[in-house]
């Protein structure tokens, strides 16, 4: 009985095709394994190394020597997570107005979970969200004081310590140069805060040369035009808080805040010229 030619030829593909199929696994395996190489040495490259950032302990600890009064510093990379420099950073401190930090995150979380109105009628004239604006930009005392009563000082305890705020009280209205900093870095990462509402917070802490209140650390980076300070100072008598993010030349950011008792604005100054003025050179 003869076999049809097409039968024959179909046969003849089957057997070709499953050659090529089944016969080479081992090239096919190396393509992949190639092509996935490829893309790995790709990503590596787009990926650039991050810089780390150099300890400022020693011009610290040298700069402690030369001011009067007391004092707690903490300067951290939020990128990597380091401690660049380090001084009683759990002793506590009157929180002064660095309390209208804490307030003012409060209150846009609570606008941005929908539970008020950042339009509404607020306080003296002024809606909800222009009272955030004041409390931050101006040091307005009226709002956050409304608001701090409204989120209740006890929940807003344990709100702050669900943050990582472990040391401030605002029973006790006290609060740590760590806690200033953890507020900061949570900022920084947006962790809490959509874009939105955390733009809000940067922009009305950022440093303008008419602001009330800068004569402390902004005013030691008075000369350099290629970084910008968004700070939360806070005062009192022999006493002088600045809580801030630095943007340094080459975009990274530090936090740092610097709480002084028996000291005022121009040790602040000093100390942070000291450990920060290293960090810019480092940055260029």
């Amino acid at each position: 009985m003869k076999i049809p030619l097409l039968l024959v030829a179909l046969l003849l593909l089957g057997a070709f095709v499953f050659y090529l199929l089944a016969d080479r696994p081992e090239d096919t395996d190396d393509a992949i394994q190639e092509q996935t190489q490829t893309l790995d040495n790709d990503e590596a490259e787009d990926e650039a190394p991050i810089l780390e950032l150099p300890s400022v302990q020693s011009e610290l600890d040298a700069v402690l020597g030369t001011v009067r009064g007391t004092h707690s510093v903490l300067v951290e990379d939020p990128l990597t997570g380091d401690v660049l420099a380090s001084h009683r950073i759990n002793e506590t401190y009157f929180t002064a107005s660095i309390y209208k930090l804490y307030v003012a995150y409060m209150g846009l979380q609570d606008i941005q979970s929908g539970l008020y109105d950042p339009n509404e009628s607020y306080n003296q004239g002024r809606t909800r969200m222009e009272c955030i604006e004041v409390m931050l930009r101006d040091s307005d005392s009226p709002c956050p004081e409304q608001m701090w009563e409204e989120q209740g000082r006890a929940t807003g305890n344990e709100r702050l310590a669900e943050l990582g705020l472990t040391n401030t009280d605002l029973l006790d209205i006290s609060t740590t140069v760590h806690d200033a900093n953890t507020i900061l870095e949570r900022l920084y990462a947006e962790k809490d805060l959509s874009e939105e509402y955390a733009e809000v917070l940067r922009e009305n802490l950022r440093d303008f040369a008419e602001r009330d209140f800068r004569q402390g650390l902004p005013s030691a980076f008075d000369e350099v035009g290629d970084i910008m300070v968004y700070n939360k100072p806070g005062l009192y008598d022999e006493g002088w808080l600045d809580a801030a993010m630095i943007e340094l030349p080459n975009g990274r950011t530090v936090i740092v805040s610097i709480f002084s008792d028996n000291a005022y604005y121009q040790e602040v100054r000093t100390i942070a010229d000291a450990i920060i003025s290293p960090l810019i050179e480092a940055s260029r």
